[in-house]
């Protein structure tokens, strides 16, 4: 995984080949590997995910994305 600029909170699991930018992640979050999330331009919004929140494989969430506590987050 590629992590840049980002906080990510006790117990978030980040799969293989993952790339994140600026990303917040609450507790118990995960993301699956492929998954890309706030690549973007610098200077670009946060992307804020909630606790316990999941996001699917080869997924790509753009700069500005607030994912809600305990979401499914599919492509």
């Amino acid at each position: 995984a590629t992590v840049r600029g980002c906080i990510l909170m006790h117990d978030v699991q980040v799969g293989d080949g993952a790339v994140l930018e600026r990303v917040v992640s609450d507790k118990d979050s995960v993301i699956a590997g492929g998954t890309r999330i706030g690549t973007g331009a610098a200077g670009s919004p946060l992307v804020v995910i909630g606790k316990g929140a999941h996001i699917s494989p080869d997924d790509n969430l753009q700069p500005g994305t607030q994912i809600p506590p305990a979401a499914r987050v599919r492509a």
